[in-house]
């Protein structure tokens, strides 16, 4: 029985093209590989083109003669003749090679599907989540197959940001993300773009979830529709963290430690109500992970959320991932990465190549080092990044997030002690307050800022935000 998936009289007649006009073969050179083609057969003489082109050598039937000469599938090398007398539609020779590329792709989600199902029922050593996430991405690998569009001159460049003009001026939106809740991002990385990868980074405690919770919301506020992944939290703690933040911008003051305790007013639970009919309306989605899920799995869950919300007219324009270090990779091979710099290299390098494949903004969170504690001054640096080399090489933006409060409580004398009055007066005027250091803007500057962290409502604001004020914050 023929296999619907490969189309021989195409792939004839893309290898009879390629032979009459040399020229095409660096036109479909990036939309399809030897391996690519159904045909064995054919997939070979591909490959012999290449490697002639290559040389800078004619690939024609009479020069690729001898390499077939021996090849009983391609007739002793007449096969090559008759596909140059074949009917060959040059004209057509790029859409016929994208069309070798997509059945392949089919063909090989399609055996990862079958393996899959094999592997369900004889491997039950294999973890399921494992064998699910394979096929995801084998689903991600079929769709994604992209075309390299080719080098471009000086005025084609200037070109570039003659469009992008063009689509500012139609849709503001275009020249990125602006946060509704805190002016500080804005002002110290401009507006986020999609293709890009932003990291925020700190230690245990300073408030790194709290600022890309508070960041996400404050997007989706501004009417960008994003997605939250969480390989830390359950879904209930997420929401908790929601409830208090969202709580706070809509002027309902329960806090965090409320909503985990329980036991509700009334009144309460009224004011939670209201909190989650207007969240619901917000162009924002969850996701909750296990610890150690592969990056690729991740990333075809970010492709299907993509296409989710593009069903629902909204397009995805950023992904908080919280966190890197909680995420798993595997080589080429497919095998488990365990060396924690490779893993983290590879973590980095994939989540990259998602911002950039997939047309979103990534922000991610990564842990500091501990060395952060061993010095006197705690502010973090740029060497404090945990696998620092890609991490830092990789991302567009680097945010540290420091706060003075949390040290000084730690460090906070007796009664009575002849420091105490020194330290009281530091720790007041550290209060509520959240060092955002922009280290990293390969779009701008490297600066500070200081915003203010609420604790209370695991939330992150602009400085000039009351904390008590009894009037919404903002009308979602």
């Amino acid at each position: 029985m023929s296999d619907r998936l490969i189309n021989q009289t195409a792939e004839a007649a893309l290898l009879g093209a390629l032979l009459l006009d040399n020229k095409l073969i660096l036109e479909v050179a990036d939309r399809v590989k030897h391996s690519d083609f159904g045909d064995a057969l054919h997939g070979r003489i591909f490959n012999a083109m290449m490697k002639f082109q290559a040389k800078g050598m004619r690939a024609d039937a009479m020069t690729l003669r001898p390499l077939f000469l021996h090849d009983q599938d391609a007739l002793e090398g007449q096969y090559l003749d008759e596909l140059v007398d074949s009917p060959a539609v040059v004209a057509g020779a790029p859409a016929i090679a994208d069309q070798v590329a997509d059945l392949a792709g089919r063909r090989h989600a399609r055996q990862v599907m079958i393996d899959s199902l094999k592997a369900l029922e004889d491997d039950l050593d294999r973890p399921v989540d494992e064998i699910c996430a394979q096929v995801e991405a084998a689903g991600y690998e079929a769709a994604s197959h992209t075309i390299d569009d080719g080098s471009s001159d000086g005025g084609d460049m200037i070109g570039f940001v003659e469009a992008r003009d063009d689509r500012i001026n139609s849709d503001p939106g275009a020249a990125g993300m602006s946060n509704a809740l805190i002016d500080e991002i804005d002002q110290g990385l401009g507006y986020l773009e999609t293709k890009t990868y932003n990291i925020i980074a700190g230690r245990p405690g300073m408030g790194k979830s709290a600022l890309a919770g508070s960041a996400a919301l404050g997007y989706a506020l501004s009417g960008h529709a994003g997605l939250c992944i969480n390989l830390e939290m359950s879904k209930e703690q997420s929401g908790i963290r929601l409830a208090a933040d969202a709580g706070f911008a809509l002027g309902v003051k329960l806090t965090a430690s409320q909503l985990r305790k329980g036991g509700l007013s009334r009144q309460d639970r009224a004011d939670l109500t209201i909190i989650r009919e207007k969240v619901k309306l917000l162009p924002l989605k969850f996701r909750s992970l296990q610890p150690d899920t592969d990056i690729r799995r991740i990333w075809s869950i970010v492709a299907r959320e993509k296409a989710l919300f593009a069903a629902r007219g909204h397009k995805l324009a950023f992904v908080v991932l919280d966190y890197l270090g909680l995420c798993s990779a595997t080589d080429a091979e497919g095998r488990v990465i365990d060396d924690t710099r490779k893993k983290m290299n590879t973590v980095s390098k994939m989540v990259k190549r998602m911002a950039s494949e997939l047309d979103v903004c990534v922000i991610a969170l990564a842990q500091l080092s501990r060395g952060v504690e061993a010095r006197q001054d705690k502010r973090p640096m740029m060497s404090d990044l945990k696998e620092s080399g890609d991490l830092e090489q990789d991302a567009d933006s680097i945010t540290m997030v420091y706060r003075e409060e949390y040290y000084l409580q730690q460090s906070e004398p007796k009664a009575g002690d002849k420091d105490r009055e020194s330290w009281e007066a530091e720790y007041q005027a550290s209060r509520d307050k959240v060092d955002l250091l922009f280290v990293k803007n390969r779009h701008g500057r490297s600066t500070a800022k200081q915003a203010k962290f609420l604790g209370d409502f695991v939330a992150v604001r602009s400085r000039d935000v009351d904390q008590f004020s009894d009037t919404p914050h903002f009308a979602f």
